[in-house]
């Protein structure tokens, strides 16, 4: 009952897509794309990624209202969906950044319940500890936004999700059996109400990877942080071929980093739909350029 209101819920409203904020995270007119590796003290790790850009101070400042939003699609753990570690240390670093408000939103797949799968992968529990509420989108309302593109109509997004100071993104890392890849740009989708990622995104349609790139221009990361201890090589976003890269990642670019993620997942020899040998050739990427949301090319970006 709780599914069928959920996917009947309306969309009420309409509103412009959010400014582009300014990528702080830069040195020498080139966005900084942080690649390390994993170290035995996760917390001090995802520091050092971020401080090779910049640093949190550098983005999120005293009284700001901060949005996480992770990645769960599916009740299946790590790298379909965030691992709780992760989002937990994540947590803490912004803590100390003395912000207002932190609050983790996210949106579910299909015909599940956000609350019931990050309570059955702990991560309700990470919440409640460090006493951060969940925004379930599909708990919420709905407003259209006015993508003004010609492969998608406008589109319902998480009404309350425009009310953050501060965007944070925290993807996996994977492949997708449909969109080749999911990363930062994917993980937009999750904003986005569940009935209209069947009726207007399409998963597996011709123009899918046209429309991932597309409705990244409603809302914008000015963070992301990737988790890429662990990842899919085949298949995806729900299962397939584990490998572990065992780096993590950042940025405050999500075609620069999902770029530099890709050469990662192609460095593996697995059966997926990255074909492509130059990963800003992939649609998603050529699309969110096209859309003027990050680096146009390698020569924008140093990986540090």
């Amino acid at each position: 009952m709780a599914l069928l209101k959920t996917l009947a819920k309306g969309v009420h409203g309409i509103r412009e897509c959010a400014k582009l904020p300014t990528n702080v995270y830069k040195k020498n007119g080139k966005v900084l794309v942080s690649k390390v590796k994993s170290e035995r003290d996760l917390k001090a790790t995802i520091k050092k990624s971020v401080d090779l850009i910049g640093g949190f101070s550098k983005v999120i400042k005293k009284g700001d209202k901060v949005l996480i939003k992770p990645n769960y699609v599916f009740p299946s753990r790590n790298p379909c969906c965030t691992a709780s570690d992760f989002l937990q240390a994540t947590i803490q670093l912004v803590k100390e950044q003395h912000p207002s408000e932190i609050v983790v939103g996210e949106c579910c797949f299909g015909t599940h319940s956000t609350r019931s799968i990050m309570e059955k992968l702990g991560a309700m529990q990470i919440l409640k500890r460090e006493k951060v509420p969940l925004l379930a989108f599909e708990e919420g309302e709905w407003i259209s936004v006015k993508l003004k593109s010609d492969t998608l109509a406008d589109l319902g997004f998480a009404k309350k999700a425009f009310d953050f100071d501060k965007i944070v993104y925290l993807p996996c890392m994977k492949t997708h059996k449909y969109a080749r890849f999911t990363l930062a740009l994917k993980l937009t989708m999750g904003f986005t109400h569940p009935r209209e990622r069947w009726t207007k995104i399409v998963p597996g349609s011709a123009m899918h990877e046209e429309r991932i790139g597309d409705l990244n221009k409603a809302i914008h990361p000015d963070l992301i942080i990737l988790d890429g201890r662990k990842a899919f090589v085949t298949e995806g976003p729900q299962n397939g071929q584990i490998v572990r890269p065992n780096v993590i990642m950042a940025s405050g670019d999500r075609i620069a980093l999902d770029v530099e993620a890709v050469r990662i997942l192609q460095s593996y020899k697995a059966d997926n739909k990255l074909d492509k040998a130059d990963p800003w050739q992939y649609t998603q990427i050529t699309r969110a350029i096209k859309n003027k949301l990050g680096a146009r090319s390698q020569d924008e970006v140093k990986l540090v």
